[in-house]
């Protein structure tokens, strides 16, 4: 081996998800509650709006 054992390696990494860092109480949770909400009602509305502009803009001109 030329790069030497990775013993070291395991310290490197977590099995402890992102979720569990954040403490219950914390006001980010709150937050993300709130942002996810908006967005969710966002998603519909934007995916159509995007699908009508791609749908516009692919109609070829008579000129």
């Amino acid at each position: 081996m030329l790069r030497g054992a990775d013993e070291k390696s395991g310290a490197l990494f977590s099995d402890v998800e992102p979720e569990d860092r954040i403490p219950v109480q914390h006001p980010l949770r709150k937050i993300r509650r709130v942002v996810n909400d908006a967005l969710a009602s966002l998603i519909r509305a934007s995916l159509i709006r995007a699908s009508l502009i791609r749908v516009l803009f692919s109609i070829r001109s008579e000129r």
